[in-house]
């Protein structure tokens, strides 16, 4: 018997593989799978173009150690290796979450070096995830109650960017299978001391439930992967069940998130209402809502919609605001009350950054007035209370905070909105609307005010 047909089971699920011919980058953590896929991938044709990326975490006291592993490993086997050094930030999502939003910031860096000097336009990344990884990770989301999202598990293909595909070739081989293809081949790989700590939710499984299930269902991961692939098939149409309900609502980007219609989404039995919110969260790359974080939902519809209540999880929030849904970021309403709302003397000639996420720019439309000759003369301030200004076209001035709730701003933006001054004189607030000014040259400026999450 040869080695491959030894090994039928790995060598089939590599030859199904359809990659296609630009570079390929295996996430290679030195871990006993990953040790496998990278030995297997270096047998085979696709050599030629393969790489490995190591992200070092910086976890364990070991991280360095396991980086210079699997250097050694891939210059023993001629392959490229890159490592990237991440630091992670747990607030609002876990830290495994932190831990694999910075893998796959690692996987979309490297792609770029590695297209740049390639003819192709994308970059596929191999991950080791492997069967028992496909039911340790069903499991862990049933237990949380995240539904039939959390039953699809590891999808075997995922676009990460536009030049970036993840596949998963091992998502139908077991870990014992991996295990015997590193001893017969004498595989050299590091253990993560952590994931031996059963006082963390996966580990336990991985240590004490699974091993039980496959001891009395011996074909539990076959069969639970079968499920994954069942309920992905049926997940999928619901998705666009669930795009059509969005759509019907008048979703709709504005300045921070986006919203929906208030009123035909309340009308709407509560089943549906989950699942729309559960397909709105993943069509804008949110955290996708657990089940305990949607009990609530019904107590916050019927909220007084005065009270401007919000519902939060993991990286996002829904707000209410006149017949409007909105699902914004979180991290806004959970940095609000640290941002720097000191002046900021401002020169328009280049774009401003506030401290909030926002941004302010600033147009000069009307060139035949000619250029503000002062383009360092403006400061801008943020709301204390009690201001006065005249909008273009009006015949006197009035409060700010009315003209806020006439302009439609959402509550949640009224004390972060820029008021932009000109020698002492207000003559914007925005991008809601000019004052009325008298110098001429001020009156060609436009203004634009957004937000972009990359600030955070």
């Amino acid at each position: 018997m040869t080695e491959d047909m030894k090994f039928t089971n790995i060598m089939q699920q590599m030859n199904s593989l359809d990659l296609n011919k630009g570079p390929l980058l295996l996430a290679y953590s030195g871990g006993l799978d990953s040790a496998v896929l990278l030995h297997v991938l270096s047998r085979l044709p696709i050599r030629e173009r393969l790489k490995a990326l190591h992200v070092h975490h910086g976890l364990s006291e070991n991280a360095d150690l396991w980086a210079e592993a699997c250097a050694r490993e891939c210059s023993a086997l001629g392959i490229e290796f890159f490592l990237e050094r991440v630091r992670l930030s747990a607030e609002g999502k876990g830290l495994e979450s932190a831990a694999r939003e910075a893998r796959y910031k690692a996987f979309i860096k490297v792609a770029k070096v590695l297209v740049e000097p390639s003819c192709e336009k994308l970059v596929t990344v191999l991950t080791a995830h492997h069967a028992n990884d496909q039911v340790e990770t069903v499991l862990y989301r049933a237990f949380r109650g995240s539904g039939l999202t959390g039953l699809e598990g590891i999808k075997k293909e995922r676009k990460l960017a536009s030049n970036v595909i993840v596949v998963r070739p091992f998502l139908s081989v077991s870990r014992a299978e991996l295990a015997e293809y590193a001893a017969h081949f004498g595989l050299n790989y590091v253990e993560d001391e952590s994931n031996n700590d059963i006082r963390y939710d996966r580990n336990y499984l991985r240590k004490e439930v699974i091993p039980a299930i496959l001891k009395r269902w011996p074909v539990a991961l076959k069969q639970i992967s079968r499920l994954s692939s069942l309920v992905s098939k049926e997940q999928a149409l619901l998705n666009s069940y669930g795009l059509g309900d969005l759509q019907s609502c008048d979703l709709r980007d504005e300045r921070m998130g986006s919203s929906i219609e208030f009123s035909k989404f309340f009308a709407w039995p509560e089943n549906r209402r989950f699942h729309v919110i559960r397909t709105w969260a993943k069509a804008k790359a949110h955290t996708i809502p657990l089940g305990e974080h949607l009990e609530h939902l019904g107590g916050f519809l019927n909220a007084k919609a005065d009270r401007c209540p919000r519902l939060e999880w993991g990286d996002a929030c829904l707000s209410r605001f006149r017949n409007r849904l909105y699902l914004l970021p979180r991290v806004f309403f959970q940095t609000k009350k640290q941002c720097d709302r000191s002046n900021i003397h401002w020169d328009i000639s280049s774009s401003c950054n506030l401290s909030n996420g926002f941004h302010l720019e600033c147009n000069y439309l009307d060139l035949s007035q000619g250029q503000p000759q002062t383009l360092d003369a403006f400061d801008i301030t943020f709301r204390t209370g009690g201001e006065r200004c005249r909008p273009e076209g009006r015949g006197h001035s009035q409060v700010l905070k009315k003209l806020l709730q006439e302009y439609s701003l959402e509550p949640w933006l009224r004390d972060v909105v820029p008021l932009i001054y000109h020698r002492e004189c207000l003559i914007a607030v925005g991008d809601l609307f000019l004052c009325e000014i008298r110098e001429q040259h001020l009156k060609g400026l436009s203004f634009r005010w957004y937000y972009s999450s990359k600030h955070h």
